[in-house]
């Protein structure tokens, strides 16, 4: 019975959508979608070709074998993904109090690479018309990668490549691809608290301050607290305020050159929002 030759459809494939980073020791990875291009090249080792030529005649030979070993990577993107290093070659990485600003890295000492080994997925887009119909994504195990460059030029936007090596185990696809509907979603675990700017001024009675916040109206759902001290520092994002005295917009009780924190909250007293000022209350006359 011959073999059945089918026409074959494609599928049109666009962009660097997605990248995401899953280390195989179980640790936190990371997500971004601000890559530019991920470049790969085979990594082949070939082993010579046998032949046995008698009088110039090939009697016999054996075909030369290239086997596939893995993979160099190249990801180019325009942003700097600070928590992208400590991945890719070791070192530290401090966060500012909002545990997501990074303020400094240092990476490890000359000579060591002390990244992780890491799986790689990268997402592309899958048109029909102008429409996206789906992503295509690939994912390339045993991922490691080599010390990173940074170049600077005036009035040109920070472009940083990351050069990646993905060898597979013994037993393991190089790569595998496979189509998803939808890039999967991430959030931030440790959002940035928002800001609230706060001022204060003399209230209309004695030992009481007006306070003047902008946005002048809390989100839909939420509320506003206030916390008045000789120093208030704000609470992270998601941090409870629930033992914090609601805000009214009207004065309030303070005493003059202490600091005020007023802090936008869910219901439940989640911090989402927040400001301080220095108070200005009405003196007795």
């Amino acid at each position: 019975m011959s073999a059945t030759i089918k026409k074959a459809e494609g599928m049109s494939m666009i962009d660097c959508a997605m990248i995401v980073i899953e280390p195989e020791d179980g640790s936190d990875g990371i997500a971004f979608t601000s890559a530019s291009s991920l470049g790969v090249e085979a990594q082949t080792q070939t082993t010579d070709a046998i032949q046995n030529i008698v009088k110039g005649e090939v009697k016999a030979q054996k075909p030369e074998q290239t086997t596939l070993t893995g993979y160099a990577l190249t990801l180019t993107d325009t942003t700097m993904i600070m928590s992208f290093l400590p991945i890719l070659q070791g070192g530290t990485l401090t966060l500012d109090e909002d545990d997501v600003t990074p303020v400094k890295y240092e990476p490890p000492a000359s000579g060591k690479n002390e990244g992780k080994s890491f799986k790689l997925k990268a997402y592309t887009a899958i048109m029909e018309g102008a429409s996206i119909v789906g992503y295509g994504c690939v994912t390339y195990p045993g991922c490691k990668g080599t010390p990173i460059l940074w170049n600077f030029e005036d009035d040109v936007f920070q472009s940083n490549e990351y050069t990646i090596n993905s060898t597979p185990g013994a037993g393991e696809k190089p790569f595998t691809w496979e189509r998803v509907e939808e890039l999967p979603t991430y959030t931030n675990p440790n959002p940035p608290l928002g800001t609230l700017t706060v001022q204060s001024a003399e209230g209309a009675t004695n030992g009481t301050t007006k306070l003047t916040v902008t946005p002048s109206s809390a989100d839909s759902g939420n509320k506003r607290v206030y916390k008045t001290a000789a120093s208030v520092p704000l609470p992270a994002y998601d941090e409870s305020v629930s033992s914090w005295t609601e805000f009214t917009g009207a004065d309030v009780t303070a005493t003059n050159g202490e600091q005020i924190a007023v802090v936008e909250c869910t219901q439940a007293g989640q911090a989402r929002k927040g400001g301080t000022a220095t108070v200005v209350s009405k003196a007795g006359s």
